[in-house]
């Protein structure tokens, strides 16, 4: 599966300021949110069934 980058930077918050997510760090978002259940598939490119 292959996997592409969105151009666009995510801001969260983080104790109360506002930080960014460089496009880099999404794979390691991932891994993250996958040891706590989140899917991610929205970073997928869509695929027929």
């Amino acid at each position: 599966m292959e996997l592409f980058m969105p151009v666009k930077i995510i801001y969260f918050k983080e104790g109360g300021s506002v930080k960014r997510l460089l496009p880099e760090r999404y794979l390691e978002l991932g891994r993250v949110l996958n040891m706590i259940g989140f899917d991610m598939n929205i970073f997928a490119e869509p695929r027929a069934p």
